[in-house]
């Protein structure tokens, strides 16, 4: 089994021989840090795998160590590999499952207050990915070498899954708001009535505090008895 990174290292390399120099800039040009976590130095860990598994060959040029001048290039095993990963994905339909999925199967557990609190903070998020998404794909399109149909196939996915959740999910808020008005209400209420019972505590210790300093400075400004008056001495 591939990790995310193999398969997408491996696959730039089946493209063509690459140097590692290219394929660290086919990582940026493509966005991939976008939705995969690798950096410089795991792609060439990564490579160095993929090159145990003999599944990619190097050959460094004129004697050079710099891994970023050596070049890559894919076997006839890793090719296999690589294409039977790819297929196997893309066969893969969306399972019912992940974090968010999980989160509304438990939804239950919250207060209604607390679960429109949380759809909407996840819908305020959604929206400023699928607009940055958005915006990365318009400008990708200007690039001087037109991205691929694998890249836009991958973008134009991303971006309509998103803008589906994103109609779902406003479209779910508005139906949870009008099936639980009073309780979304009652949860108001108490939380108004709990800081106003905080702040009617705190005037009333700051008052409390002010009656106790006010009996300290009387006691301090009473005056005292007179000092008994000594028999003379005859």
């Amino acid at each position: 089994m591939l990790s995310d990174i193999e398969l997408t290292i491996l696959s730039l390399v089946a493209e063509g021989a690459r140097y590692g120099a290219e394929i660290e800039q086919q990582i940026e040009l493509r966005g991939v840090r976008e939705w995969l976590t690798v950096g410089s130095a795991s792609v060439y860990y990564t490579l160095g795998r993929l090159e145990q598994q003999e599944l990619v060959s190097s050959a460094a040029q004129n004697g050079e160590t710099d891994l970023s001048h050596t070049v890559y290039q894919i076997t006839d095993a890793g090719r296999g590999v690589a294409q039977t990963a790819v297929a196997d994905l893309l066969c893969e339909p969306r399972v019912l499952g992940g974090s968010f999925a999980l989160g509304l199967a438990n939804s239950s557990i919250l207060k209604p207050a607390q679960v429109e609190l949380a759809l909407t903070q996840h819908l305020e998020r959604l929206t400023n990915e699928l607009q940055a998404t958005q915006a990365f794909w318009a400008r990708r399109q200007h690039d001087t070498q037109p991205p691929g149909d694998n890249i836009r196939a991958l973008y134009t996915h991303a971006i309509a899954v998103m803008q589906a959740e994103l109609d779902w999910l406003t479209a779910f808020i508005d139906d949870w708001r009008r099936n639980h008005p009073v309780e979304a209400d009652v949860e108001n209420r108490v939380a108004d009535d709990t800081e106003a019972a905080s702040a009617a505590k705190t005037i009333l210790h700051r008052s409390t505090d002010s009656l106790d300093r006010g009996k300290q400075m009387q006691q301090l400004k009473r005056p005292g008895k007179p000092p008994m008056e000594q028999p003379r001495e005859e």
